[in-house]
């Protein structure tokens, strides 16, 4: 988590979970690929990006699980 996220919840009093559900944290852009197409879209990087698979879609309890 960048510095700047750290700074906003200390002055606001805002708790971690407000944060994650308020900003993104730092991610920036995501691009959401069917995972038979996962590998092809992270090959597509031509301007040489910091690029990673975050995560996946699962069927759940609708609640949000930060790892």
């Amino acid at each position: 988590v960048y510095p700047v996220f750290q700074r906003i919840a200390e002055a606001g009093g805002v708790d971690d979970r407000e944060m994650w559900n308020t900003f993104n944290m730092g991610i920036g852009c995501i691009l959401i690929a069917a995972p038979e197409q996962a590998e092809a879209a992270l090959s597509l990087n031509e301007n040489e990006i910091k690029l990673l698979r975050l995560g996946e879609v699962v069927s759940g309890s609708g609640n949000v699980l930060l790892e």
